[in-house]
């Protein structure tokens, strides 16, 4: 995960986004960065320093970002700016049109439209705030299936049916902050889940649906996989957040993870999912399609040595008599070496895995203690 090197905390991540490539983007508040190989090195983007709010990809499939600063589009390897014509505040939103619009949303609760690709803007919103007078900003904005818009400010959704001429509020729906789209379905969340059938005409609260074990607010974020299968993440619950899946659009649900707050989700073309928090970085899933996320554990982990040739040694203390399985993945996820299966008794254990067999790279060693599980990164070098 990007850090400041000045403090050693790790930057918000505001939002993150796949590119066609599987490149994965994250804004942060420490500049944008990119990561080509599922998080295995962090490169900057651009922006170093400065607070980027959102990201998006225009119909030619550049890639344009909201900033404290303007809006920007990438052309090859420069940034070009597009906020000659707009006026010096900070944009929290970007969202490319698939009829080739631009629009941004600006901290105090405007919007801006560009019909011709950044070289001039109208104003189009001032003033459709929210209910959070200390927050006012326009912080998502969305085109839906059926052609309309969808904005979210702070506590309230704005649509408009007419390409942004005009919006009028919601009266159901809170601050939207993500969607999902399934052909004429649409998962929505504004803090509450919200479905359609009609691409996004009429919507329906789901979150009912998972009882009355959880709140009905904190639901914020969400990302779906190769086989459709939707995952949703939440914040708050006492200060550390959920995560859930649903096979069939919200009708059922699966409590499967619950390692603090969610902000933000994404999944790539191999299944991996990632989850963005404001304090504690970047994580990603241990394996495609399980949404097992490293979680703080009752034992502890240690390899040494690490980089290695061919030979080290996983030591780690069990609390109490504990069922241990050890495997080693590659960066992909899959499984490549089984070391061992089986009932150990509570204390210090020290296994010494012989990995010649494996080509020089990079790996992970997976421990799973009880159905606890920890991946360890080491490097093979010769």
């Amino acid at each position: 995960s990007p850090k400041d090197n000045a403090s050693g905390n790790y930057y918000r991540i505001w939002d993150m986004a796949l590119d066609p490539s599987n490149v994965l983007y994250a804004a942060t508040d420490g500049g944008l960065y990119k990561t080509s190989d599922r998080g295995m090195s962090i490169q900057s983007a651009g922006f170093s320093g400065k607070t980027v709010y959102d990201i998006d990809w225009d119909t030619l499939g550049r890639l344009v970002v909201s900033t404290e600063e303007g809006v920007y589009r990438r052309i090859a390897s420069t940034w070009e700016n597009l906020s000659d014509q707009l006026p010096t505040k900070r944009y929290y939103s970007i969202h490319a049109a698939p009829n080739g619009y631009l629009y941004t949303g600006t901290t105090n609760t405007e919007i801006y439209r560009s019909t011709n690709n950044g070289i001039s803007w109208q104003l189009k919103a001032t003033g459709i705030a929210g209910t959070n007078t200390s927050a006012q900003s326009v912080g998502k904005i969305f085109s839906l299936p059926n052609g309309d818009l969808m904005a979210g400010t702070s506590g309230h959704s704005f649509r408009s049916t007419n390409q942004g001429d005009t919006w009028i509020k919601d009266p159901e729906l809170s601050d939207v902050t993500t969607i999902v789209y399934y052909d004429s379905d649409v998962i929505l969340l504004d803090g509450n889940i919200w479905r359609s059938h009609d691409k996004g005409v009429t919507f329906e609260r789901i979150n009912t649906n998972l009882g009355a074990a959880y709140p009905n607010d904190g639901f914020i974020s969400a990302a779906k996989n190769s086989k459709g299968e939707l995952f949703i993440g939440t914040v708050f619950f006492g200060g550390g957040g959920k995560l859930f899946k649903s096979p069939d659009l919200g009708h059922t649900w699966e409590l499967i993870n619950n390692d603090g707050n969610m902000h933000d989700l994404a999944c790539d073309a191999m299944d991996f999912l990632y989850r963005s928090t404001s304090t504690s970085g970047l994580k990603r899933s241990i394996t495609p399609v399980l949404s097992v996320f490293p979680q703080a554990i009752p034992f502890s982990v240690s390899i040494f040595p690490n980089p290695l040739a061919s030979e080290c040694i996983v030591r780690y203390d069990l609390g109490a008599d504990s069922h241990v399985s050890l495997t080693v993945t590659n960066i992909l996820g899959n499984e490549v070496h089984r070391l061992l299966d089986e009932f150990q008794s509570q204390g210090s254990h020290d296994v010494d895995l012989d990995l010649s067999v494996l080509s020089p790279g990079q790996y992970f060693v997976v421990t799973t203690i009880n159905g606890t599980t920890h991946a360890s990164h080491i490097s093979i070098i010769r």
